[in-house]
């Protein structure tokens, strides 16, 4: 069985509705690419959304998934 963690950040479906979980989610992918990629924040695809929007959303991510190594 896969396991998804960003189950563990984004609010489910029923509590936030599909856009917005759909667009959280977007943010977060966002947010993998970049620490897998080793790129600048301002380097992150627009499919994942606006850098600077990936880019707030780090702090908040980190600290529910635990990724106090990754750096800023």
């Amino acid at each position: 069985m896969h396991r998804d963690p960003a189950r563990a950040v984004v609010a489910g479906r029923e509590e936030v509705g599909e856009a917005a979980y759909l667009a959280r989610r977007r943010l977060i992918e966002g947010i993998w690419w970049r620490t897998r990629a080793g790129a600048p924040w301002w380097d992150v695809p627009e499919r994942y959304g606006l850098w600077d929007r990936v880019y707030d959303l780090f702090p908040q991510i980190s600290v529910q998934l635990g990724c106090a190594t990754v750096r800023r």
